[in-house]
């Protein structure tokens, strides 16, 4: 389950609620793990930019390609990943 959707389900201590958002201003992707209505579990996950990311980047821009960024994570794990 993704936290937009635990929101729905769960009823979360504000503590949770601001490492969940945390963990995503960091760059993680979340699982999480339910039983009804209890958390049970939290997995975070980060995907690191590859090292010759902007090298490539800077290449296609040179050759006039305007690069954007796709995803399906939500707009804090993106924009960290994009910073990266």
């Amino acid at each position: 389950m993704t936290p937009r959707h635990l929101h729905e389900k769960v009823i979360l201590e504000e503590s949770l609620s601001a490492r969940i958002i945390a963990l995503e201003e960091a760059g993680k992707s979340l699982a999480l793990l339910v039983e009804g209505e209890r958390l049970l579990g939290l997995i975070a996950v980060r995907d690191e930019p590859r090292e010759d990311a902007l090298e490539g980047l800077a290449a296609l821009s040179r050759l006039g390609v305007q690069a954007v960024m796709l995803s399906g994570d939500n707009a804090r794990t993106v924009a960290a990943t994009g910073v990266a």
